[in-house]
C-alpha cells in the first residue's frame, strides 16, 4: 500500500488533515492578518482546507496548494465554496517545489514530505517573503 492510499483511508471522514475541529481552525487561521493581495502557499495541502479557510477569511488574498496526491474533493469544495478563480492546486513534491516567495506559509501535518521537522522549517523558509 503507498502513502497516498494510507492517506485516503486515514482520512476518509476528516477532510481537515490534523487533529482539529472547524470551530478551533477558524480561529487559528483567524491569527493571521495578510495584506491586501496577500499570497498563502500550503506545503503539504492534503484536501486543502487550511488553505480554503485562509482564503474565506481574506477575501483579496489568493492561494497556491501543493500535494503529492491532491484528492479531487480539494477541487470540488473550492467550487462549492466559491474560490475556484482564487486557489491553484499543484499535484508535485512539496519538498522540491518551488515558485517565488509568500505572504503566508502553511504546512500542518506534513513535515514527512520533507524528512523531518528541521528540513521542514527550512521549506517554510524558503517559500516566506521577509516580513511573511
Amino acid at each position: 500500500m503507498d502513502r497516498s492510499e494510507i492517506f485516503d483511508i486515514a482520512h476518509l471522514r476528516h477532510p481537515i488533515a490534523a487533529p482539529v475541529a472547524p470551530d478551533r481552525l477558524r480561529e487559528l487561521v483567524g491569527w493571521l492578518s495578510p495584506a491586501a493581495g496577500a499570497r498563502a502557499v500550503d506545503l503539504g495541502c492534503g484536501e486543502g482546507e487550511w488553505l480554503q479557510q485562509v482564503l474565506l477569511d481574506h477575501p483579496e488574498t489568493t492561494g497556491v496548494g501543493v500535494d503529492h496526491a491532491l484528492p479531487a474533493s480539494a477541487a470540488r469544495r473550492t467550487g462549492e465554496r466559491g474560490l475556484t478563480d482564487r486557489v491553484r492546486w499543484i499535484e508535485t513534491d512539496a519538498a522540491t517545489w518551488h515558485d517565488g516567495l509568500f505572504d503566508v506559509v502553511l504546512c500542518v501535518g506534513a513535515r514527512h514530505a520533507f524528512g523531518g521537522l528541521e528540513d521542514m522549517l527550512v521549506a517554510v523558509r524558503r517559500h516566506l517573503r521577509p516580513g511573511g
